[in-house]
């Protein structure tokens, strides 16, 4: 397990109100983070596996999803490269 990954578990501990949900949604984009957006956006090649119950899931739980861009275009700005 890397340095980062481990500073995000021990903040995520000491922020009160950071659920698990958070940390795992933190994780995931964070570990596969032009993977998760191209799934969110459509444009990915495995898009057709995981597009489809990713999106679901996402209007489960945003009601108000009716585009299915929107999530990824009004959520995300730029993906800045760590290293």
């Amino acid at each position: 397990m890397k340095p980062s990954t481990r500073s995000f578990i021990r903040e995520s501990r000491r922020t009160p109100g950071f659920s698990f949900l958070d940390w795992l949604h933190g994780y995931i984009y964070g570990r596969w983070t032009y993977f998760t957006i191209g799934i969110g956006k459509g444009s990915h090649p495995m898009n057709r596996i995981f597009g489809p119950p990713l999106r679901r899931l996402a209007c489960l739980l945003l009601p108000g999803l009716s585009n299915k861009n929107a999530l990824a275009e009004g959520y995300h700005g730029k993906v800045i490269p760590l290293c």
